[in-house]
């Protein structure tokens, strides 16, 4: 009788929001995760469906480097590649690659990413046109600095590298004045066309800011700010004063529980679902851990802190500084404004930090 092979079960992946799944794997504060059958990571690599378009490789000290492929590979995706690029800090080391293969796994290493920015350092075919071979020179030479920056951060051999890139330096600088002189002759005829153009639209453009501000309910502005700004500047502060006053209003029904996404052009906002503290950017922490950042931040307010050896966990996020302008946490910039909101909506905020002209409030 044959005995029975008995598979090993996978645990399932833990289930994300859309807005939120980006966060998590940026900050490596889950080992796997998904939100759609288009979107999810294991490990380091996030994918979008079976194609890996992003993952992040370790320093020799630590740190995390994220790797993005950036090639169009369809509007689903294109959405969650403008996700990831939001949710990765700022100060982030970064490296862009156009790999575009679908299946790809982005199994990059040090070594095998600064090998494929020096593919891209040599020499293409020859092009005939003088601004061409100056393009084509420019993007061989990104490729190179791309390759030095690879090496300084993962701590490979660069020497050879640089005597390269030094040699080149003049063949470089000849390279962008001839790219300069010919991108001011092309957009000078452009522009001529333009003019041409776009009479008729401006016209449009008057007529159309001229109804938005009749009715705003009714119209929704989208197109034209910049005809305005080159035409009727005076027209386009009225309309944008407009705008302004309906994103107040988006805000705050965003604030107050309203289901739309928050736009990630407006300043980062916080409010309470259930007992989580949810941001603008979707991003969620228990209001637990919310209310002991907000302690430790207020605390830390008026002399400042930067995570440096020292760390301080809210939910599975790390806390990156605080000063006297705000807090930064990941891509988030929370201003004391928006903090102390919260903080009096959940009732946190003693008599002290109330009164106290710094907001510090005793430990």
């Amino acid at each position: 009788m044959k005995a029975k092979t008995v598979t090993k079960q996978r645990k399932p992946k833990l289930w994300y929001k859309s807005n939120e799944i980006a966060h998590v794997w940026a900050i490596e504060g889950a080992p796997e995760g998904k939100c759609s059958r288009a979107t999810w990571f294991d490990g380091t690599a996030f994918n979008s469906y079976a194609t890996t378009i992003a993952r992040i490789l370790h320093t020799k000290k630590g740190e995390r480097v994220y790797v993005l492929d950036l090639t169009s590979f369809s509007p689903i995706t294109g959405t969650t590649q403008g996700k990831l690029w939001n949710a990765i800090p700022k100060d982030a080391i970064k490296f862009s690659v156009g790999d575009g293969m679908r299946g790809q796994s982005m199994n990059y290493t040090p070594v095998t990413l600064r090998d494929y920015y020096l593919d891209g350092f040599k020499p293409q075919v020859n092009r005939k046109m003088a601004h061409d071979k100056a393009g084509a020179l420019l993007r061989r030479y990104h490729n190179l600095d791309e390759a030095i920056r690879v090496c300084e951060v993962f701590g490979l051999p660069k020497k050879e590298l640089c005597g390269l890139r030094r040699r080149g330096k003049a063949d470089v600088e000849e390279a962008r004045e001839v790219c300069r002189l010919h991108d001011a002759k092309r957009d000078e005829k452009r522009k001529a066309r333009e003019a041409k153009r776009l009479a008729p639209t401006i016209q449009a453009a008057i007529a159309y800011a001229a109804t938005y501000l009749a009715a705003p309910e009714l119209v929704c502005y989208d197109r034209s700010r910049s005809l305005l700004a080159a035409h009727r500047p005076e027209l386009l502060m009225q309309v944008e004063a407009v705008i302004q006053q309906r994103n107040a209003a988006a805000m705050e029904a965003w604030r107050n529980g309203d289901e739309g996404e928050a736009n990630y052009s407006w300043p980062t906002m916080l409010r309470r679902e259930d007992d989580e503290m949810v941001t603008s950017h979707g991003a969620r922490v228990p209001i637990a851990d919310a209310e002991r950042g907000y302690r430790f931040a207020l605390k830390m307010r008026e002399r400042g802190w930067r995570r440096n050896g020292e760390q301080f966990k809210v939910g599975m996020y790390d806390l990156d500084s605080v000063s006297p302008t705000g807090v930064i946490c990941g891509c988030h910039r929370l201003s004391w404004e928006e903090i102390l909101r919260f903080a009096e909506q959940q009732n946190w905020v003693c008599q002290h930090s109330k009164t106290s002209p710094t907001g510090s409030s005793p430990a």
